[in-house]
C-alpha cells in the first residue's frame, strides 16, 4: 500500500515528467546527463513532498529543477577540476623545474602578468601585488565588485595555464 506522500509524488511525476525534462534539456543535451538531472530534480521534489501543493506546484517544481541542475553542473565542474589537478600531480612525465634564481623568476612572472589583457592585468596587479580589496578595486575602476572578482579569478587561471603550458613545453625541450 502506498503512503499519501508516495501517491502525491506519483501524480506529480506523471503530470510533470516531460515539463521537468524540458527544463533539464536547457542545461544539457547529453541523454545520460539529462536523466541524471531529472533524477536529481525528482529526488529533491520527493524529499520536500510535504511542501508541495498539487493545485499550484508547477512553479515550485520548476525552481527545484533549475536549482538541482545548477547544483549538478557545479558538482561536475568541481569534480573535473579536482581530477585535472590530480592528473597534473600524478603524471608519469618528468617535470621541468626552472632554476630558482629570484631575479629570473621575478622577471618571468612580471612578463607573464604584463602579457595579460586589460582589465585582467590591472585587477590582478591591484589585488595580488598592491594588496587592494575587491571593493576598493571596484570603486577605482568603476566596476561591479562581482565583475572584479570574476576578472581576478580569470587572470589567475590564465597565469596558471600559461605557467603549466610553458612547463610542459620546456620539459619536452629538455627531453628532446
Amino acid at each position: 500500500m502506498l503512503s499519501d506522500n508516495e501517491v502525491k509524488f506519483n501524480i506529480i511525476y506523471k503530470k510533470y515528467r516531460s515539463y521537468v525534462r524540458g527544463i533539464c534539456r536547457k542545461y544539457t543535451n547529453d541523454p545520460e546527463v539529462l536523466d541524471d538531472y531529472m533524477s536529481e530534480a525528482f529526488t529533491r521534489v520527493y524529499k520536500n513532498i510535504d511542501k508541495v501543493n498539487l493545485d499550484c506546484c508547477k512553479t515550485y517544481i520548476s525552481l527545484m529543477t533549475k536549482s538541482s541542475c545548477i547544483d549538478c553542473i557545479r558538482k561536475e565542474k568541481k569534480r573535473k577540476n579536482d581530477t585535472r589537478l590530480d592528473d597534473l600531480y600524478t603524471c608519469d612525465e618528468p617535470t621541468y623545474e626552472p632554476p630558482v634564481e629570484s631575479e629570473n623568476t621575478e622577471s618571468y612572472v612580471k612578463g607573464l602578468i604584463s602579457d595579460l589583457e586589460n582589465p585582467y592585468r590591472d585587477i590582478f596587479i591591484m589585488f595580488a601585488i598592491e594588496g587592494l580589496r575587491h571593493k576598493e578595486i571596484a570603486e577605482k575602476l568603476n566596476m561591479n565588485i562581482n565583475t572584479v572578482r570574476c576578472n581576478y579569478m580569470k587572470a589567475r587561471t590564465m597565469l596558471a595555464d600559461r605557467i603549466t603550458a610553458e612547463k610542459r613545453f620546456n620539459a619536452i625541450e629538455v627531453l628532446a
